[in-house]
C-alpha cells in the first residue's frame, strides 16, 4: 500500500513539474516569436516608408511646375515688332535690326545651332546701357528653322554643349518652351546665352539672348569699372521675352 502511495506521489510530482515547465517555458518562446515578428514587421514598414518617401520626392522633383513668363500689361512706351506668326514688344530705347546680328550670315538663327535657318529680329541694348561696368553688349534675337534635323532636336541640349549647359521647361504666355542655358569664355570675355525653344507649325523657334561681359579683374582699380548688375539685365530681358506670343 505504501509502495502504491509512493508511486502516486511521484506521478503527481512529475505532472506538476511538467505543467510548471510548460507554463514558464512556452510563454517566453511565444513572446520572443511575437517580438521578432513585430521587429521584422517594423523594419519592413520602415524600409517601405523610406522607399515610398524617396519615390515621392523624386516624383515631386520631376513634377516641378514650369516657370511662366508673361508680361501683362506691356509697359507704357514700349514698341512692338511683328513677323509672320509672332509678335514681341521691347523698350523704345533698344536698337532694332530686322535680320541677323552684325557679323552673322543670313542663315544664322541661333547661337546654339549650325543648321541653316533665319533671324527675323535682332534687338541690341541701347548705347550707354550700364555704362561704367564690365558689360559690353546685350543682344536678343528671334530666329527659326524648318530644317528637319533641327526641328527634331529643337528642344534638346546642343551637341556642342558645355558641362554647365542646362535645359528646363518654361511657358511663355501659356505656350510650352524649353529654356536652354549655356556659357562660353575666351580672352577675358564671357558670353552667357539663354535660348527659349519651341516647335510651331513645323518650324523650330528660338527666342534667345546673349550677355557679353568682360573679366572685371582685368581692369585697374583707378578706372573705376564696376561689376554689372546681371540680375537687373536678366530681368529686363525676361520682361521682353514675356511679351512674345504667336498670333496663329
Amino acid at each position: 500500500m505504501k509502495k502504491l502511495i509512493s508511486i502516486v506521489v511521484v506521478i503527481v510530482v512529475l505532472v506538476v513539474a511538467g505543467i510548471a515547465v510548460w507554463f514558464y517555458a512556452t510563454p517566453k518562446e511565444t513572446i520572443n516569436e511575437n517580438a521578432s515578428s513585430t521587429a521584422a514587421s517594423s523594419t519592413s514598414t520602415s524600409t517601405a516608408g523610406e522607399v515610398g518617401t524617396s519615390s515621392q520626392e523624386a516624383e515631386n522633383a520631376s513634377g516641378t511646375e514650369a516657370e511662366d513668363l508673361a508680361t501683362n500689361p506691356i509697359p507704357s512706351g514700349w514698341q512692338s515688332y511683328s513677323a509672320n506668326i509672332w509678335k514681341i514688344s521691347y523698350p523704345s530705347t533698344w536698337q532694332v535690326t530686322p535680320g541677323a546680328p552684325q557679323g552673322r550670315s543670313s542663315t544664322f538663327w541661333s547661337e546654339l545651332s549650325q543648321e541653316v535657318g533665319g533671324t527675323n529680329l535682332t534687338l541690341l541694348s541701347p548705347k550707354g546701357f550700364m555704362q561704367g561696368t564690365n558689360l559690353q553688349e546685350v543682344r536678343l534675337t528671334v530666329g527659326s528653322t524648318n530644317t528637319p534635323s533641327a526641328v527634331q532636336s529643337c528642344t534638346a541640349l546642343p551637341s556642342n554643349r558645355t558641362p554647365e549647359t542646362t535645359a528646363t521647361p518654361v511657358t511663355i504666355n501659356g505656350i510650352p518652351f524649353t529654356k536652354i542655358t549655356t556659357s562660353d569664355a575666351g580672352a577675358g570675355n564671357f558670353y552667357n546665352t539663354v535660348s527659349y525653344r519651341t516647335v510651331r507649325n513645323g518650324s523650330c523657334y528660338a527666342v534667345e539672348y546673349t550677355i557679353h561681359s568682360t573679366n572685371i579683374g582685368n581692369y585697374p582699380p583707378e578706372q573705376g569699372i564696376k561689376e554689372f548688375d546681371e540680375t537687373a539685365v536678366t530681368a529686363i530681358l525676361q520682361e521682353i521675352i514675356g511679351t512674345f506670343h504667336f498670333s496663329i
